[in-house]
């Protein structure tokens, strides 16, 4: 089991999350900034740039999760949480560069914001 080794690492089991998660399944150690060079690290730093370059769709973005998040209190998991925010997802890829975290685009650089 790779728990004990992960745990010396810094990794804490993520709790609340169902065998079909959508979501991780591990914490990222805290007190870290670094961001993996990976397609999702990648993915991810361009989605912070994208918000910071758009203070309308940073705002539209942080209304969405606020709502859901109440939205979705009371659920067992946060897994419908997760699974609501697709939609935001979906229709602003383009913005990003790229089609998701898994595209075999990944190291094309993001678009321009419109």
């Amino acid at each position: 089991m790779l728990d004990p080794l992960l745990a010396g690492a810094g990794f804490e089991r993520a709790h609340g999350s169902r065998p079909d998660s959508p979501g991780v399944r591990r914490d990222n150690p805290r007190g870290t900034e670094q961001v993996p060079d990976s397609p999702f690290g990648r993915y991810t730093v361009r989605f912070r740039d994208w918000l910071i370059a758009n203070p309308d769709q940073r705002a539209r973005y942080q209304e969405l999760k606020i709502a859901l998040a109440e939205t979705h209190a009371d659920d067992p998991d946060y897994d419908d949480y997760t699974r609501a925010k697709t939609a935001f997802f979906d229709e602003i890829q383009h913005h990003l560069g790229r089609s998701g975290p898994d595209s075999s685009n990944a190291g094309a650089p993001a678009a321009p914001a419109s």
